[in-house]
């Protein structure tokens, strides 16, 4: 049997909750045709901080952090000029929320908890262009 042969993939996730964190993670590891590795952020602040410090492939922001809104995160990565596929995985599912992180930059709005398979999906979609 042949090898395969994995391309590695660096994902921010930002979100308030480790265990969303550990959760998207092991869903990765299941993604035979990626090696994923993922920094995780707690806040808007330490979102902003990493995306100036290091280059992903892939952001995923929630909407809500105690300190800011991942519309404000997503908004002013694209004002400094980082083209990264940004990601919403959050559970606001008003569609206005969903209207100004697309405006904001975003490729993809998906809600919490439903749409984890559709979050694994877009992930590979956007790593795989």
């Amino acid at each position: 049997m042949g090898q395969v042969t994995q391309t590695s993939k660096h994902l921010l996730y930002a979100d308030d909750s480790i265990d969303s964190c550990e959760l998207i993670v092991y869903l990765l590891q299941e993604v035979e045709a990626f090696n994923f590795k993922v920094t995780f952020a707690e806040s808007a602040a330490k979102s902003i901080q990493v995306v100036q410090e290091q280059r992903f492939d892939v952001i995923v922001l929630d909407q809500y952090y105690l300190d800011g809104t991942g519309v404000d995160v997503c908004g002013y990565i694209r004002q400094i000029g980082i083209t990264t596929p940004v990601i919403f995985y959050t559970g606001d599912s008003r569609d206005a929320t969903r209207q100004e992180a697309i405006a904001a930059g975003a490729q993809f709005y998906l809600t919490k908890p439903s749409d984890l398979g559709a979050l694994v999906d877009a992930i590979v979609q956007v790593v795989s262009v």
